[in-house]
């Protein structure tokens, strides 16, 4: 039997408190895999839901009878809050500026750029590809008067094995899968979005030896920053990220 339940399940994408004014106006965000990012007011309430374009093509996978009824993903991912808190009281209040960075895990390789500035009333930014399913969280740091992203490159499938299979190699032999590589962007005040600031990849101009030699799996874990003589709000000194087999980079 199908469940009479409209919300699809959330599983990997956990949810993100939004605070506007006062205790009565908090927003909860989720992504659920009926392919929608969610919000819902403090009781519950369902305030609105957004279908982002990269799942598109495979919701109509859901009113395939074709298909049968089983489980896919689609915004399953995790989702982070950027706000840009001027009086640094957790609220947003006018004029601040807020939004939502989220992923997909297995169902695409995007991540997901909304304005929330204004309860209820989103407006979408932009979408950044990656080159793996976009499983880590994106992480928020600050240099200076700038903000920056780090996106991990992402998820390759060719892993799902206990053995590694059909996994991409390079011309001289070496794995090269989907997601090896990290991703930095950098927030424009102007536009309101994330410009592409430096791409460390193998064998690109961004990357050491050391990288071009290591970067060989796929980076799918949150990345961390820290900073080890100030507080992480003003200064980050070092961003660590690992791929899946291990490597600390």
């Amino acid at each position: 039997t199908i469940r009479p339940l409209l919300l699809g399940a959330i599983i990997h994408s956990t949810p993100v408190a939004v605070y506007y004014e006062n205790s009565e106006t908090t927003r909860i965000f989720a992504g659920a895999n009926d392919g929608m990012l969610h919000s819902f007011d403090q009781n519950g309430n369902e305030t609105f839901a957004y279908i982002p374009y990269p799942v598109m093509p495979a919701l109509t996978a859901i009113s395939d009878y074709m298909e049968g009824i089983k489980f896919k993903s689609f915004v399953d991912g995790p989702v982070k809050l950027l706000h840009f808190d001027d009086n640094k009281d957790g609220i947003v209040t006018d004029g601040e500026k807020a939004y939502l960075i989220f992923g997909y895990r297995r169902g695409a390789k995007y991540y997901t750029v909304i304005d929330v500035s204004i309860i209820d009333n989103p407006k979408f930014v932009q979408h950044i590809p990656v080159e793996g399913q976009s499983w880590a969280k994106p992480l928020v740091f600050n240099k200076g008067s700038a903000k920056y992203i780090v996106l991990a490159g992402g998820y390759d499938p060719c892993f799902d094995p206990d053995i590694p299979s059909g996994c991409s190699t390079n011309g001289s032999g070496h794995l090269d899968p989907d997601g090896n590589e990290i991703s930095i962007l950098k927030f424009n005040a102007i536009t309101g979005k994330f410009d592409s600031f430096r791409l460390i990849e193998p064998d690109s101009n961004g990357a050491t030896q050391r990288d071009t030699e290591w970067l060989r799996a796929s980076i799918a874990a949150d990345p961390i920053a820290i900073n080890s003589s100030d507080t992480l709000d003003r200064e980050t000194e070092f961003v660590y990220l690992i791929d899946i087999s291990g490597t600390v980079f």
